[in-house]
């Protein structure tokens, strides 16, 4: 699987040198590296499904840590593609509060320009060439995002200002990290 397309062949070309510039090292797909306290890491998944759908995907994972050892990780988001196409204004309260399917109070047409919107964020690809375009896209994105998502992140750990305090945090869904999630992806509406 890893020969398709030249996979990992393309991340090591494209997204390893701007990893590498940020102070992370590559093992396999993932990217990680020591910020402070904190133990980062970005894992390029690829979809289980890519043998059987025409399109190819793959998912950027964003992943911290406490300790070195990377068995448990505290919190972990998942970053969407940059879409090409905006977010309609009236769609954006549903989709922040986004569940599986639109609302059934929604037309059609509205509802195939909601689900556009959300096939637009993610990483897919259908041959080599749309592959290479999707990594280099990629690359600007971590370029100009990680460490701000980083950094905003731990802001927030270790000032304790979502959970009380760091012992006591669990990494289920919270409201609060997720919106400053949001704010430091400004590029997407999700």
């Amino acid at each position: 699987m890893a020969a398709v397309n030249n996979f990992n062949t393309h991340v090591s070309e494209i997204i390893r040198p701007v990893m590498k510039e940020l102070g992370f090292s590559k093992k396999n797909l993932n990217f990680r590296r020591q910020n402070g306290k904190y133990y980062e890491s970005v894992n390029i998944q690829r979809s289980r499904y890519n043998s059987v759908y025409p399109e190819n995907q793959f998912y950027i994972n964003l992943y911290w840590y406490k300790n070195n050892d990377y068995s448990f990780w505290f919190y972990e988001k998942r970053l969407p593609n940059r879409p090409l196409i905006e977010c309609p204004e009236r769609y954006k309260a549903h989709l922040a509060y986004w569940t599986s399917e639109p609302r059934p109070t929604f037309s059609e047409s509205e509802r195939a320009e909601i689900l556009n919107y959300r096939e637009a964020t993610l990483w897919k690809y259908k041959n080599e060439a749309e592959l290479t375009t999707l990594l280099n896209t990629l690359a600007e994105i971590l370029k100009e995002y990680a460490n701000k998502i980083f950094n905003g992140m731990e802001e927030l750990f270790d000032e304790a200002k979502i959970f009380g305090s760091e012992e006591n945090f669990h990494y289920e869904y919270n409201k609060e990290l997720e919106a400053e999630f949001k704010k430091l992806i400004e590029y997407c509406v999700l």
